[in-house]
């Protein structure tokens, strides 16, 4: 016990110096009020082993202290394990463990109550891995298909059978996915766009609020999960689009691509509905179709 409590304080110190370097390099003093009040909140809840990580996330990397309480708060609220802090080298990388974990959960529960049901035959591996994705793909509505689950779920006789429905589903839930559908929705949910282009087969927006973006937007990628988020990804010094492809289905990844776009033109981040990195070569092929 003694040889654990001696290597907590070594960790414990060393992450108390590496906060004291960060603030000498950068001339800010130990008495700074925003450092003064981070070592007390990580003292309170005994998590001083972050000290160092939050330190350079705030002081060095800027990163808003609204951000660093929202993934704090994330982090506390975490039901599993989290990999040790210095795993991750910045703030968005533990924000991204997080919001996946939490997708993996809902996702994992609508799984084992599926199972139950499937009393006729069993998902093999790459039948639930697909299941799984189209979960994922689409979490916000994880609870309705749960409860559709619980009462349907004994009809099903295959895998094809089940697939289909749930993308019925799905469609349904969302009110389509189509140019009509999707311009419908807009005007359902009072979202605020620019449409910069717009083709039988492919919409492009740019939402004008974080409301648009919740409404609109995947719930994989954090400027639909978190206001601090679009905050910082959305300002003055880049703008946002959505990418809507009616030739992909819903349970596709490439249906919906996020991308935030620099002053000059150049792509500043692209991600797929799933929230997987779209290559630039991806976007300008899909775009320059006519």
């Amino acid at each position: 016990m003694r040889i654990v409590k001696e290597n907590l304080y070594d960790v414990l110190n060393e992450n108390m110096q590496q906060a004291k370097a960060i603030l000498k390099k950068l001339n800010i003093p130990e008495t700074d009020p925003r450092f003064q009040e981070l070592k007390q909140m990580l003292l309170d809840d005994n998590k001083v082993g972050y000290v160092g990580k939050f330190t350079k996330w705030v002081f060095k990397d800027r990163e808003p202290w609204e951000k660093l309480i929202e993934v704090y708060d994330m982090l506390k609220k975490h039901p599993h394990k989290v990999p040790p802090i210095d795993t991750f080298k910045t703030i968005e990388e533990l924000f991204d463990f997080l919001q996946g974990s939490e997708i993996s959960s809902k996702t994992g529960k609508a799984l084992r109550d599926l199972k139950k049901r499937l009393i006729y035959f069993k998902l093999s591996d790459r039948e639930e891995q697909k299941l799984d994705s189209l979960l994922e793909l689409n979490v916000k509505y994880v609870d309705a298909i749960r409860d559709f689950y619980n009462k349907k779920g004994r009809k099903f006789r295959n895998f094809g059978d089940l697939l289909s429905e749930t993308e019925s589903l799905i469609k349904n839930l969302s009110g389509g996915f189509n140019l009509e559908a999707m311009k419908k929705k807009i005007k359902q949910t009072n979202s605020k766009v620019k449409i910069m282009l717009e083709r039988p087969d492919i919409l492009v927006l740019a939402p004008q609020d974080y409301n648009t973006s919740c409404a609109l937007g995947s719930q994989s990628w954090c400027i639909s999960y978190s206001k601090n988020y679009w905050d910082s990804y959305v300002d003055v010094f880049s703008n946002q689009y959505f990418i809507f492809d009616f030739t992909k289905p819903l349970s596709d990844k490439r249906s919906m691509i996020g991308v935030t776009v620099n002053p000059d033109g150049s792509f500043k981040a692209a991600h797929f509905k799933d929230d997987s990195v779209c290559s630039h070569d991806y976007l300008e092929k899909l775009l320059a179709d006519d």
